[in-house]
C-alpha cells in the first residue's frame, strides 16, 4: 500500500512547474536583501518620531497633533519656488525606506 506522504509527493511531482513571477514567489518570499524594504512616511515636525505607511496617514497625524505647524507647512507649499519639492506632502513628511522583518526575525 502507498502511504499518504508518498501519494502527495507523486501528485506534486506530476504538477507543472510554475512560470513567471509566481515561480519566484513560490521559491523564495525574500529573494533579494535589497528588495526587503518598505516605504514609510516620517512626520517632519521637529522632535516628532512618528512614521506611517502613507502620506494620508502622516497628514492626518499632523492635522490632529501639530495643527498650527501644518498650517505653516501648507502655506510654504503654496508658495514653493520652481525646482523645489515635487509634492506638497514633502513639506510635512519625509519618505524613507525601512527594512522589512523576515518571518524568522519577528518577535513571537
Amino acid at each position: 500500500a502507498t502511504g499518504l506522504p508518498q501519494l502527495a509527493a507523486s501528485v506534486y511531482a506530476a504538477l507543472p512547474a510554475p512560470a513567471g513571477p509566481a515561480a519566484l514567489i513560490m521559491c523564495d518570499p525574500f529573494p533579494a536583501e535589497e528588495a526587503a524594504t518598505s516605504t514609510i512616511f516620517r512626520c517632519k515636525f521637529p522632535g516628532c518620531l512618528r512614521s506611517y505607511g502613507s502620506t494620508d496617514a502622516a497628514r492626518k497625524h499632523a492635522r490632529k497633533t501639530h495643527p498650527d505647524w501644518l498650517k505653516l507647512a501648507d502655506a510654504a507649499a503654496a508658495k514653493r519656488v520652481r525646482g523645489g519639492p515635487s509634492t506638497k506632502s514633502s513639506f510635512y513628511c519625509a519618505r524613507e525606506e525601512a527594512p522589512l522583518l523576515s518571518p524568522s526575525s519577528a518577535v513571537p
